[in-house]
């Protein structure tokens, strides 16, 4: 097991996925992102059914960034309750987590 995470995180729209993509990357509360544009996202919102188009932005980050990170991106993020999820990576290849590591500046 790594300390390393994958951030899931949704927006609504490509050009602001870019904007949180390179602020958490420039500012080292991420190593990675990919912004995956054009997505339909279906769930329960106050009772309804909603229908969305979004944009997906995967980031690679350490555990102990996380809590920052989460914060940076609800500060970037127009969404009340925005999609923000980390999953952890179970293993890796041992340069590309280095490199995570390296790469991601401790508070």
């Amino acid at each position: 097991m790594t300390d390393v995470y994958f951030v899931y995180v949704t927006v609504p729209e490509i050009e602001l996925a870019k904007t949180i993509a390179r602020c958490v990357v420039e500012e080292g509360f991420a190593a990675c992102a990919n912004v995956i544009p054009h997505v339909t996202s279906y769930y329960i919102w106050q009772g309804s059914l909603e229908e969305a188009n979004e944009v997906i932005i995967v980031l690679k980050t350490t555990h102990h960034m996380f809590e920052k990170l989460e914060a940076r991106i609800r500060g970037l993020h127009p969404n009340k309750c925005p999609c923000i999820v980390a999953a952890n990576l179970a293993e890796g290849a041992a340069d590309f987590v280095n490199w995570i590591h390296d790469s991601v500046r401790p508070a």
